[in-house]
């Protein structure tokens, strides 16, 4: 019988799997993709989140640029808006703190070498189809038998399902990768009727490569969303590169432990509901429960009880932003057909004056 089995080979299974080695043990980590880092991901993350330093446990190759601002294109004028500094709503609405442009390519594997030299064995191509009780376990498969299990596998996660548990929302995005085609720099593009309904656009670019796609936060929207892509992606000279249609969590997260089993990262709703960035969360949802596991499995407890210190520790350092990102979403829509976003912004001393027509 295994003693932990994680289920995702994603940045959240893969630091649960590493924390677990870390800590003595052997997980089983079960990932159904043939490779790392082949999810569609935006691949910007903060330099700090939550509070928690999770960027020293990262390989400096998986960072590949440092941005101090972003570009927001709002109905066709162009805003700066610093990351770094001081203006009016510092600490309301985000730590300050650098975004990082990142190879999930590159960050998985670093992961899961992490994982490996600790310990832990890494199964690719192998998916969870089935979840069941058994005496003094959770079966998975029909044949593998654990006495704990984390779920970290996406936002359509089974293990979810299997807990009784669902998301009220899904959002929709397509994102593709390629060699750099413009400028360097983050752009995100928001306009309800050029781009998206309560969405966006980005082009994020580093030297060499570059990041672009769109995502929805409303699942009504699902239908349009690669029809918005194409236009978005002609009107901004991009290659007509092949993408896929990817579900994200984008309404408060679900429960996330149960006996002999916890959620992590998208699997329990865990990234920022109104952007859609997931890589930070998942780490750190990922970390806290391998250390929640280790400390239950060493006391022999693995009841829901004893496994609720997770969901304590990640709504202790997630849960006042996850509310505030709740708050904008909720006001996001309105704000955006008034038009009255820019102006908010403006006079909140978050963005300078306008550049002017974008690019």
């Amino acid at each position: 019988m295994e003693e932990v089995v994680v289920v995702g080979g994603g940045p959240a299974g893969l630091m649960a799997a590493r924390t677990l080695a870390e800590e003595g043990l052997s997980p089983l980590v079960l990932e159904r993709s043939p490779g790392f880092g082949l999810k569609p991901c935006s691949e910007v993350m903060r330099e700090e989140r939550y509070g928690f330093p999770i960027l020293p446990l990262l390989d400096r190759g998986a960072v590949e640029e440092v941005f101090e601002e972003i570009e927001l294109c709002f109905h066709g004028r162009s805003f700066r808006i610093p990351l770094t500094g001081k203006h009016p709503l510092r600490g309301w609405l985000r730590e300050p703190s650098p975004l990082l442009l990142v190879n999930r390519r590159r960050m998985e594997e670093g992961l899961a070498r992490g994982a490996r030299r600790y310990g832990a064995r890494i199964r690719l191509g192998e998916e969870v189809r089935r979840v069941e009780r058994g005496e003094g376990c959770l079966v998975l498969n029909g044949e593998i038998r654990a006495k704990l299990v984390i779920g970290a596998d996406g936002a359509l996660s089974l293990l979810r399902g299997f807990a009784g548990e669902r998301l009220r929302n899904l959002g929709w995005g397509v994102n593709v990768r390629m060699e750099r085609r413009g400028r360097e720099g983050l752009r995100v593009f928001v306009d309800p009727e050029e781009v998206i309904p309560l969405g966006d656009a980005w082009r994020f670019a580093g030297k060499k490569r570059e990041n672009a796609g769109i995502w929805t936060a409303d699942g009504r929207y699902a239908g349009v969303v690669r029809e918005r892509w194409e236009a978005f992606r002609r009107r901004e000279g991009l290659p007509p590169l092949r993408t896929k249609l990817t579900p994200l969590p984008s309404s408060p997260p679900c429960r996330t432990h149960f006996p002999r089993l916890l959620l992590a990262g998208d699997a329990g709703g865990l990234n920022d509901p109104l952007t859609g960035a997931g890589i930070y969360a998942a780490l750190l949802t990922g970390y806290l429960a391998g250390r929640t596991a280790a400390r239950a499995l060493e006391r022999r407890e693995v009841g829901a009880r004893q496994l609720a210190e997770y969901e304590e520790a990640w709504k202790r350092l997630m849960g006042k932003e996850l509310r505030r990102a709740l708050l904008l979403k909720r006001f996001h829509g309105p704000l955006i057909r008034r038009g009255e976003l820019a102006w908010v912004l403006r006079t909140t001393g978050i963005l300078s004056s306008p550049r002017g027509r974008s690019p």
